[in-house]
């Protein structure tokens, strides 16, 4: 099942899995509609208006899963941690690791929020 990350005119980002494109533009199309008429989103925390949608990415699973990186990626990130009487600091090397485990990156705004490369990306199709 496809998922699809929904980047808001706001910066916020979510994301959601859909049965296929057809019912995330059906989705994300009323999401938007009731943004431009300054409505309520639906399952918002406190009841805040819905945002205005600027981008979809469609990945072909989560993109909060699967991270992998290769043997050298580690083996460098090793190295980089080696002292100076040829051990490892490990506390330094353990907040490097999750750094590069992390299945999220800082990005901009419009952005992903995730380190997996999209499939598609969709920037219309929902508005009305």
């Amino acid at each position: 099942m496809p998922y699809y990350e929904i980047l808001y005119e706001t910066g916020a980002h979510s994301v959601a899995d859909y049965a296929d494109d057809e019912e995330m533009f059906a989705a994300v199309g009323a999401h938007h509609a009731r943004a431009l008429a300054g409505e309520k989103g639906l399952d918002v925390p406190g009841g805040h208006n819905a945002e205005r949608v600027v981008k979809v990415l469609k990945y072909d699973g989560h993109p909060g899963e699967g991270v992998e990186v290769s043997a050298k990626e580690v083996k460098k990130l090793v190295d980089e941690h080696l002292t100076d009487a040829g051990g490892v600091d490990l506390l330094s090397l353990s907040q490097a690791a999750r750094d590069l485990a992390s299945p999220t990156v800082e990005g901009k705004a419009h952005d992903s929020n995730y380190k997996a490369k999209e499939v598609e990306t969709f920037e219309e199709g929902w508005a009305a």
